[in-house]
């Protein structure tokens, strides 16, 4: 059976430690367990080829990316679709960019900050989404509003970060039906589609009908598979028209590719799916553990669909439950960098001795008294 190897982390060259040096580290998206094995013997065969040229991008990464959407999303994607990327926000930026540079821009909060705070980049006025309290990623209302106002762009971020939605069927449907006369462009954020905790399965919004052809689909290994720092992802982009403007306006505004990305990619496609699956088998259980643990403290805490990042109202809480946290050692992300105050991300994807002195800790400061 696949095992996880925890990992050491060093502050000097690791943001995780870096910006909190004294606290656990429970706040950046990034897990502590090692990348698998299979991506750093093919990572390392690279290396020692002595070199790091500009890169070609072979036929193989094509092949491994089409392998992984069809296992994994039952999504048959042909390869002049697949645009790399050099990560999932730069293919955002390049979208918008390509396709809407100015009008309106339909946005979810609370959200992931680069995605929140999209529009400043651009000419264009935010129109925001507010996640329903019973976790889904949009409703009627957005939707009519959606018919009467023609935004230049949608953009998802799907499953949702930093509260973990999963968008179903129905749901992208009934945008695509919203959409469907109009020049809306949908942009979906989907860095987090394997990291599926609950029974659904994530659809890529390019497999939905009446989105192929008005959409652009980003996905990535990086949060998978522990490859933040290597920077890796690609566009889906069925529509020709959408898909060549995309691609020349990335030659002129985007960074070259990640040569070591490439290798990590492709490995991780073809050979690390042992090894997702023991990921998120010990997800499941801190998520588990967790849930368990803050039901006898004052913070309230739905387990989401996905991610591993729990999102935890702290608003029945007196004082500041993040600054409390930082000094008792537990360094967690502050709900006002994703629009929401009186919130806090936690991120679980660490090792049980990890989490334990988490929940201690939470047990300690916040415990009911009854």
């Amino acid at each position: 059976m696949t095992e996880l190897r925890p990992i050491t982390r060093q502050a000097e060259n690791t943001l995780a430690l870096a910006k909190y040096p004294e606290a656990q580290p429970h706040w950046v998206a990034d897990m502590a367990f090692a990348t698998p094995d299979a991506i750093i013997s093919a990572v390392r065969k690279r290396i020692e080829e002595g070199h790091f040229s500009y890169p070609n991008i072979p036929y193989s990464v094509y092949e491994s990316i089409q392998h992984w959407c069809k296992n994994q999303y039952d999504w048959s994607i042909q390869k002049e679709w697949i645009v790399i990327v050099p990560n999932t926000i730069s293919g955002v930026r390049t979208a918008i960019k390509s396709t809407c540079p100015q009008g309106t821009v339909m946005l979810q909060s609370p959200n992931y900050n680069k995605l929140l705070n999209l529009s400043k980049g651009f000419h264009l006025t935010p129109y925001t989404i507010e996640l329903t309290d019973n976790g889904r990623p949009f409703t009627l209302s957005d939707l009519r509003h959606i018919k009467q106002t023609n935004p230049s762009a949608i953009v998802l971020c799907n499953p949702t970060n930093p509260t973990g939605i999963v968008s179903i069927q129905e749901e992208l449907e009934s945008l695509a039906l919203s959409i469907k006369n109009l020049d809306t462009i949908v942009i979906s954020d989907e860095a987090h589609a394997d990291i599926i905790l609950g029974q659904r399965r994530h659809l890529p919004a390019g497999s939905i009908k009446g989105l192929e052809n008005k959409s652009i689909t980003l996905l990535s290994p990086s949060k998978t598979f522990n490859l933040a720092g290597i920077s890796i992802a690609y566009a889906v982009i069925p529509c020709p028209k959408i898909r060549d403007k995309f691609k020349e306006t990335q030659t002129f505004y985007a960074s070259g590719i990640n040569a070591l990305g490439l290798v990590a990619l492709e490995s991780a496609y073809f050979n690390c799916s042992d090894w997702l699956q023991a990921l998120l088998q010990q997800l499941k259980s801190n998520q588990k553990v967790l849930h368990t643990t803050l039901r006898h403290t004052s913070l309230k805490y739905k387990p989401s669909e996905a991610t591993y990042l729990a999102w935890i109202d702290t608003r029945e809480t007196d004082g500041d439950v993040f600054d409390k946290l930082l000094q008792a050692g537990i360094a967690v992300s502050n709900g006002e960098e994703f629009g929401s105050p009186g919130w806090i991300r936690f991120n679980f994807a660490c090792p049980q001795d990890q989490l334990t002195t988490a929940t201690c800790t939470f047990l300690d400061l916040f415990r009911n008294i009854k």
